[in-house]
């Protein structure tokens, strides 16, 4: 009987051993660290630090939080981002107990390795009282994705269940089960946060980026995710807020207007509103085609800022070199343009048309008919003559 229980123990002992030597392993504790790797970390001046393990092999380009902290007496909760978030939207909203952070961006958060980031510092807090809310902290891989908190699945896939004639046991019939009623604010809560991670993604709004569009639509989308984002920090909003802000935010990104289209659609508008009939045929088809090269520019999907300003230097040059059908000269006297004006490149160069005074005899230096100015001279030299001649008269007279 002894033998028969030494048999027993003996392997047993073993395994027990072994499973110890396992769980105390260093890539067993290191597995285990893994799990508790994603964490803030929050000093006593304020600082708050991001620690993942995984953020940069993942690439997260975007994270949410909310902490908790109290007011100092006379002072107001506030957020003070680190310089290492420099090109990166990032908003903070207060809180009745705290404050929400939201930085995103279109490149990873952390590269080369690092697996800390620091995101700044809580202002006007009491010291001590800072700590994160538990299941706020949530990582954004171009789609929302909460790290801390995963629900556990009820209920296995169909695609999971053993299906008749699959060759396995035949399921138990389904038994309906009563679902709660979807939640209509959480439903539009969650939506707003997924539309504002996605245009935060797609149109990297980082300070650098804000150059590309027009400063009065980048505003108006500013104001837009300020009030997406304090609406998902309040946890009182009612679903005509949250559906108001949904619908402000999407507006916004369909009237961003990127830098320089505004300019040329003036210029475009300018150039169209010159009439062919009084230009040369030449500098007005110039015209009409830098016209609709603008106009292919606007249209084209994927134009930017660079074909947009080139465009408008085209439709410039062709309007500076529009050349009327008929000029006056400096001396008053009427050119008649020819029909090769040689602005067809829209260079705004004019020809050396030669000019044919009105009324000349062909020579160079005869007076124009109807030219006053030009009279003057040949009649003050009449009058001389006149003169001299009468002078010469009485002179012979008196020697007589």
């Amino acid at each position: 009987m002894t033998k028969r229980i030494h048999k027993i123990l003996f392997p047993a002992l073993v395994l027990l051993g072994l499973a110890l030597v396992l769980t105390l392993s260093p890539h067993a504790l290191a597995a285990e660290g893994a799990g508790a790797a994603d964490d803030v970390l929050i000093a006593e001046d304020g600082t708050v630090t991001l620690r993942s393990d995984h953020a940069a092999a993942e690439g997260i380009s975007s994270v949410q939080l909310k902490l908790t902290a109290e007011a100092a007496d006379g002072e107001s909760l506030g957020f003070s981002f680190s310089e290492a978030l420099e090109g990166r939207l990032t908003k903070a909203a207060a809180t009745e107990d705290g404050l929400y952070l939201y930085i995103a961006g279109a490149q990873p958060l952390m590269s080369g390795g690092a697996d800390q980031l620091v995101l700044g510092a809580v202002t006007g807090a009491q010291p001590g009282s800072i700590a994160l809310e538990e299941g706020s902290l949530a990582y954004v891989y171009g789609r929302r994705t909460a790290v801390q908190t995963v629900p556990a699945r009820a209920e296995a896939d169909p695609e999971e269940t053993d299906q008749p004639g699959s060759g396995g046991a035949p399921s138990a019939p389904v038994v309906p089960q009563a679902t709660a009623e979807p939640d209509p604010v959480q439903a539009i809560r969650e939506e707003l946060q997924i539309q504002l991670d996605r245009v935060s993604a797609a149109y990297d709004l980082g300070a650098g980026n804000k150059d590309n569009y027009t400063p009065e639509s980048w505003d108006v989308l500013m104001t837009a995710i300020d009030r997406a984002v304090s609406l998902l920090a309040d946890e009182t909003a009612t679903e005509e807020d949250l559906n108001g802000a949904l619908s402000q935010l999407l507006a916004a990104v369909d009237a961003l207007v990127p830098a320089g289209r505004a300019e040329l659609e003036a210029a475009l508008e300018q150039a169209r509103s010159f009439d062919g009939s009084g230009y040369t045929a030449d500098s007005f088809a110039a015209l009409q085609a830098a016209i609709a090269e603008a106009q292919e520019a606007l249209d084209a999907a994927g134009s930017d800022g660079a074909r947009w300003a080139d465009a408008k230097a085209k439709l410039e040059r062709a309007m500076d070199g529009l050349i009327p059908q008929v000029e006056a000269d400096s001396n008053g006297d009427v050119i008649h343009d020819g029909a090769d004006s040689g602005v067809g490149d829209g260079s705004g160069a004019r020809s050396a048309s030669t000019p044919t005074p009105t009324g000349s005899s062909g020579g160079p230096h005869s007076p124009s008919t109807g030219d006053e100015t030009a009279l003057i001279p040949w009649v003050l030299m009449l009058a001389l003559s006149a003169a001299l001649l009468a002078t010469l008269a009485l002179r012979r007279r008196g020697y007589r």
